[in-house]
């Protein structure tokens, strides 16, 4: 079931004076923008086809591509066989105790770098003004399709 909430009095003002004035500007924006380029806003077939190609366009902005790749093959291949191998060979050598000391550093110092990477992530999609304008533009068309009938009344067909 759904759970249907009554919004405020303040907040419904807060909706028609800010909030929906904005999503019909951008939404006529878009609309102006894709009549510009001759693209038909009834035929989903268009609108998936700018979706695709935007979100192809937005994998060539990925700057952490390549990074990805070399640390999922670094691990896959290198890492997981030599810390195996590594592990093996410790464990034999050492003590319960200092193995699990050791343990817990080893877990910090990948969760620092799982954070750092995290974070670098992060700047970088607040960097690139690229990418995250694409993110709008697919947000945008997908909006044009799920709400195609408003879309089609505020062009007049």
């Amino acid at each position: 079931m759904f759970y249907y909430r009554e919004h405020s009095p303040k907040k419904n003002q807060i909706i028609e004076k800010r909030i929906k004035p904005y999503v019909n500007e951008t939404m006529m924006n878009m609309l102006s923008l894709l009549k510009d380029f001759d693209v038909n806003i009834e035929s989903n077939e268009e609108l998936d086809c700018l979706i695709v190609l935007a979100q192809k366009e937005k994998e060539l902005y990925d700057s952490f591509k390549p990074t990805k790749q070399a640390f999922y093959g670094l691990g896959k291949f290198f890492l997981s066989p030599s810390l195996a191998a590594f592990l093996a060979v410790y464990f034999d050598k050492n003590n319960v105790d200092s193995i699990f000391t050791n343990a817990i550093y080893v877990l910090f110092v990948f969760l620092v770098i799982f954070i750092l990477f995290f974070l670098l992530s992060m700047i970088n999609k607040l960097v690139n003004y690229d990418e995250r304008d694409l993110d709008n533009l697919i947000s945008d068309i997908e909006d044009i399709k799920a709400f195609k009938h408003f879309a089609l009344s505020k062009i007049g067909k």
